[in-house]
């Protein structure tokens, strides 16, 4: 399972994950650019898994100078591929 929600809500999404029996994986964080904070969390999360996550790197969505940072391009495009055995 996975699913996008506002950083705000973080605790409330892995509750009610872990009292339907999910077990959160991965998280990340969306930045804006480097000098804002988060704004979008990104919660993976494994039926009957066990306990265990990892906080991946944050994501900036823009570079200082507004243009599309090369890691939010990468991810976009589809050149990024990752897999966590967890």
């Amino acid at each position: 399972m996975a699913l996008v929600h506002r950083p705000e809500r973080l605790t409330d999404v892995m509750n009610e994950m872990r009292a339907n029996r999910i077990e959160p994986k991965r998280i990340q964080f969306v930045h804006p650019n480097k000098s804002k904070e988060a704004n979008i969390v990104l919660v993976e999360g494994r039926k009957e898994g066990k306990s265990g996550v990892i906080c991946l790197p944050p994501i900036f969505v823009y570079n200082e100078d507004g243009t599309y940072s090369e890691s939010f391009l990468e991810i976009y495009e589809g050149e990024f591929r990752t897999k966590v055995e967890v």
